[in-house]
């Protein structure tokens, strides 16, 4: 599933290219566009995940991958055409909190809780990576 990752900024080039029109493609960005999904397409018919030791992906993931990524793509072409006059931390905070919501639901819908694993170590990094940033 991390090799749909490396599709990301492409395809936030190409719908900015359709969707922006001052952020047109020439032929050197065509070129990156196309190396990008090359890269893509090639790591996924190598079968990569990108997880160690596991051979088998549930197809949830690489879904749920893919239609993050169409959306990120979608908002930040939103967010350059409609908010452009908005303090761009406000709109990033809005974004980050409606992400670890919605990412929280999908989550709890789609798996089962298991905190047995979390070390008091991993308890603390959850509390203090908010703060360090």
């Amino acid at each position: 599933p991390y090799r749909d990752l490396a599709a990301a900024p492409a395809l936030i080039a190409l719908a900015a290219h359709f969707f922006l029109p001052e952020e047109k493609l020439n032929g050197i960005k065509w070129l990156g566009v196309g190396l990008a999904l090359l890269g893509s397409i090639f790591l996924a018919l190598l079968g990569e995940s990108g997880l160690a030791d596991i051979d088998r992906v549930n197809p949830l993931g690489p879904l749920m991958i893919t239609l993050g990524l169409l959306s990120d793509a979608a908002n930040t072409i939103y967010v350059r055409l409609r908010m452009r006059d908005m303090d761009s931390y406000h709109v990033t905070g809005i974004r980050l909190i409606t992400g670890a919501v919605l990412v929280s639901l999908v989550a709890i819908l789609f798996t089962t809780p298991e905190l047995s694993g979390i070390t008091g170590r991993g308890y603390f990094s959850l509390l203090y990576a908010p703060l360090s940033t």
